[in-house]
């Protein structure tokens, strides 16, 4: 089992959606409070802008998947659970947490895809989900 040193549970929503320049994309829906406690236990010298988009973690994202696979949207609304890391981690330009989450790796496997992919994975590129804290280009 993976030791994870300052880990915490939560959950969040599966929300499915398709835009025609995206394509399929699968998040799950964090609660807020999560990275607002994060952006709080930062340096406040560090220049951090906030994330684009509602904080959520990615699972899918512009991969194809095959349209009449039948577990596509069969979550929608799902509750999930997950452990991520509440020690930040930082690159040139991202700071965000990561997450573990081994049915959300099953789903993208069920959906004929691998565990992850390099929407799915932080900056750092290890195999594993994350959350967006903030970034820090100009």
């Amino acid at each position: 089992m993976q030791v994870i040193p300052n880990h915490r549970h939560a959950k969040g929503l599966l929300r499915h959606s398709h835009t025609h320049d995206v394509g399929h994309k699968l998040i799950v829906e964090v609660d807020t409070g999560i990275v607002q406690l994060a952006r709080g236990l930062l340096p406040k010298s560090i220049p951090l802008k906030p994330q684009r988009y509602a904080p959520h973690i990615t699972v899918l994202r512009g991969e194809y998947v095959l349209p009449s696979n039948v577990l596509w949207g069969v979550y929608e609304g799902l509750e999930v659970d997950f452990i991520y890391d509440a020690d930040a981690c930082w690159d040139d330009d991202y700071y965000w947490m990561r997450v573990y989450c081994p049915w959300l790796q099953w789903l993208r496997t069920e959906l004929g895809l691998p565990e992850t992919s390099e929407q799915s994975r932080p900056p750092s590129g290890e195999h594993v989900f994350h959350i967006t804290i903030g970034n820090t280009k100009p």
